[in-house]
């Protein structure tokens, strides 16, 4: 079969022109469900066009001059917008002037505005008491708001915050001393979870009259404000915001874009209010850009600008062909090999910024043989699906031109940008694998529990040594679905499973702990009528061995495993290596003797043995210590650590379950 090496690339770089282009604007829209009699300002709109939150008086309340304007939500339900409906306390407060919403791309997080008592402002709920604020989006509920801290907020009059989509630049106004103007646009970023303190954003931007409400493209690209008359337009040029432009009629035709314009770069729509509306009001309304430069940024893979990961999922593989998929560009990785065994695996990259993302697959063309491998990725065998503004569906066609029936779903990946504050494991499983997960801190005296409930009642265990970990992490273990796993088991190979399948795995991309360190496995079996066999088999309990299997070498390796015939478990230690392990009994134990893997060194000294213990069947060569021993650390502290842990798995107090 003649190689092919063609990838397909999604572009994420903007080409940027040297000089501003001359713009045609369409005559605004007002949007009708949207507006009321009454004030109807500062909109904000999610990347694919169908959310909008608005700021509103429509429901009287307060004293203050804008106090009783409240954050409203809409949607798009067949081309119409839905009655804006308001948003509950605590995130809005009715004697409050709560408005400028502006959320992050996956929806999270929210940053307002109010003039609710905070430590920055006396309490009196005037218009010009506002400061910053966050609430955030937890199963569809927002939580009790948090005033930002003295790196943002001031004495003065802090508004008009603008997140950007990855929820680490915050762009705000404010009328604080030492600006250029009455009101100024001041920058904060967020390093390793704390908002630095912000810096006026320079003359370039703000001038001696005033520049407020900032809105930053979905692409990081443009950056739309206003001087409180007229609505304007900067463009970033290698990283550096430009002088704005002031955007021409019939955008600017009367008192408009007086605090609020939010630009959609996927449909070159923009969105402000203005006092130009037959209602006679502040209304909302929309303009689309007629000569947009820019080619269409979310017709293909997009990463907005700020930082992310990829999460991807394998949800289907070539039955005919095995393969590995790579990320090429704009990081060198093998995501996932052997694909055909792994549906269902989840990874992410590190984290990357607006590049171009090159993915493909690797072809064995002889079905895990030494032969010809072939390259698929470019345009011709690849489609992407762009299923909302943080998921994409990218099916591939992995036969050659010849044999493709051009349907895309040869193998097909999941893949979702992920924010710095999003562990990976976080989002929806879309497979509905059965799955724990639990984070630790990297650290010497912590431990990674994970205690898992298979669908057949039966309970698995993973102990993991913080010592083992190169960072803090996420780990996920889950219960194998055995069809996945019947090409590992090979006729010709010694072990012969019980059904029982677990994956181990590391948000932080390791596949085995760091040298010295090594965990505990603990599965257990089911033998009710106390026969000494494994109910729905005919393996002898005191057969059992877990077992991990090796990608490198294709074969299953033994792990020194004891049998606990009155707790019906098998316990034993990973050593250093994992993903997967099996539960099952050595077909030919005389005449080939499985592989073991080699122990690690036992404690200095190991505590003695509970003569009222039952008694413990191992499956070691006798040269290694058991499970425990090796799972502990090298000394006895590290032994009784692991113990105290094991004690702890019945309480579920070190348990968290993914959420559904």
């Amino acid at each position: 079969m003649r190689a092919r090496n063609l990838k397909v690339i999604f572009s994420l770089a903007f080409l940027l022109p040297a000089t501003l282009y001359a713009e045609e604007w369409s005559a605004p829209q007002y949007i009708t469900e949207l507006n009321s009699a009454k004030r109807d300002v500062t909109p904000w709109i999610s990347a694919d066009g169908k959310t909008v939150y608005i700021a509103s008086d429509r429901i009287p309340g307060g004293t203050c001059s804008r106090c009783g304007m409240e954050i409203f939500v809409s949607h798009l339900v067949d081309g119409l917008w839905t009655a804006p409906e308001r948003l509950p306390e605590p995130l809005n407060d009715p004697l409050s002037w709560d408005g400028h919403p502006s959320l992050t791309l996956d929806g999270r997080y929210m940053y307002f505005h109010s003039n609710r008592p905070s430590p920055f402002n006396p309490g009196t709920r005037q218009a010009d008491d506002t400061d910053i604020w966050v609430s955030e989006n937890i199963n569809g509920v927002w939580q009790q708001p948090v005033v930002l801290g003295a790196n943002i907020n001031t004495t003065y009059w802090d508004y008009a915050p603008q997140i950007s989509v990855d929820g680490q630049t915050l762009i705000y106004t404010s009328n604080r001393p030492g600006g250029y103007g009455n009101f100024d646009l001041y920058i904060s970023h967020k390093v390793d979870g704390v908002w630095q303190k912000s810096e006026n954003m320079g003359p370039v931007i703000n001038n001696s009259i005033a520049q407020v409400a900032p809105n930053v493209s979905y692409t990081g690209k443009y950056m739309f404000l206003s001087d409180l008359s007229n609505v304007y337009r900067s463009i970033k040029v290698d990283g550096v915001w430009q002088t704005p432009i002031k955007l021409p009629p019939p955008v600017n035709q009367c008192w408009s874009g007086t605090e609020s314009s939010i630009f959609n770069d996927c449909t070159q729509t923009l969105y402000f209010y203005n006092m130009c509306s037959p209602l006679g009001s502040w209304d909302i309304a929309t303009t689309q850009w007629l000569d947009f430069p820019d080619p269409n940024p979310c017709d293909n893979f997009i990463i907005p600008e700020g930082q992310w990961r990829v999460r991807v999922t394998l949800l289907e593989a070539s039955a005919d062909l095995s393969n590995d998929i790579y990320l090429d560009q704009p990081i060198s990785q093998l995501l996932i090999k052997h694909s055909l065994k792994n549906v269902g695996k989840v990874v992410s990259t590190p984290f990357l910024s607006a590049e171009e993302l090159i993915f493909h697959i690797h072809v064995d063309a002889n079905n895990w043989g030494l032969g010809e491998y072939d390259h698929y990725s470019n345009s011709e065998f690849a489609r992407v699906q762009r299923t909302d503004p943080l998921r994409y569906l990218v099916g591939f066609e992995d036969l050659p031109a010849d044999l493709a029936d051009w349907d895309y779903n040869d193998t097909v990946l999941l893949v979702e940008l992920v924010g710095v504050e999003v562990n990976i494991w976080e989002s929806q499983n879309y497979l509905g694998e059965n799955q724990v997960v639990q984070s630790t801190p990297a650290d010497q005296d912590t431990a990674l529990v994970l205690l898992l409930t298979s669908s057949a009642g039966v309970e698995a265990t993973a102990v993991i040594p913080g010592a083992g970990l190169s960072e803090s992490t996420y780990g996920v273990l889950t219960e194998g679905d055995p069809a996945l796993y019947t090409d590992l088991i090979q006729p010709e190979a010694p072990l012969a499973p019980t059904g029982v399948f677990l994956k181990l795995e590391l948000e932080n991309g390791q596949t085995q702990l760091l040298d010295g360190q090594a965990g505990i496995i603990k599965i257990a079996y089911a033998d009710e009528d106390d026969d000494g066999i494994v109910d729905g088999t005919s393996v002898a309990e005191t057969g059992l061995v877990l077992a991990r299997y090796d990608e490198e070498s294709g074969a299953w390796m033994a792990l020194p495993s004891e049998v606990d015939p009155v707790a019906d478990n098998v316990t034993c230690a990973m050593n250093q290596f994992f993903p997967i392990f099996a539960l099952g009994t050595w077909t030919t134990p005389d005449e080939e003797p499985p592989p073991v893997e080699p122990p690690v060194e036992p404690p200095a000294n190991p505590p003695p043995a509970d003569a009222s213990g039952p008694k413990l069947h191992s499956t070691d060569s006798g040269s290694g210590p058991g499970c425990l021993s090796v799972a502990a650390a090298s000394d006895p502290a590290g032994w009784a650590a692991v113990v105290g842990l094991l004690g702890l798995l019945g309480s579920g107090r070190l348990i968290k379950r993914r959420p559904r």
